[in-house]
């Protein structure tokens, strides 16, 4: 049986991949603003999911913001970006973010893809 690779099937496996996983997952676009975003991002953040998508990353992130605009303009020049931590909102609660470069169809990027997990507290 051939692997159907189609988009609805990659869609899909997306939609799924976000509900299940232990991470909080968003996709911000190049202009910074937030447009899809998992449950456990939302959680993390302390707020309601649906109050957080298509907001500018500054209202939802606002200490991130200049963090996230500096890799983004890395990754658009074809640099890599390391791992970091962030404080995703008043908690002293922080999170390891990772970003993922993202391409289109026609090899541009638009935006990034990171992946935030909450840090144990150090004893």
């Amino acid at each position: 049986m051939p692997t159907d690779l189609s988009t609805n099937q990659r869609l899909v496996q997306l939609e799924a991949l976000y509900e299940i996983v232990p991470v909080g997952l968003c996709f911000i676009d190049t202009g910074l603003r937030l447009v899809k975003a998992n449950q456990q991002f939302a959680k993390l953040l302390e707020r309601d999911i649906t109050a957080v998508i298509g907001k500018p990353l500054k209202e939802v992130l606002p200490a991130g913001v200049s963090h996230l605009e500096r890799d983004l303009r890395s990754l658009k020049s074809g640099d890599n970006v390391s791992s970091c931590s962030a404080r995703l909102c008043d908690s002293s609660q922080m999170s390891q973010v990772n970003l993922a470069r993202t391409r289109d169809e026609n090899g541009l990027l638009p935006g990034v893809s990171p992946a935030f997990v909450k840090q144990s507290s150090s004893a």
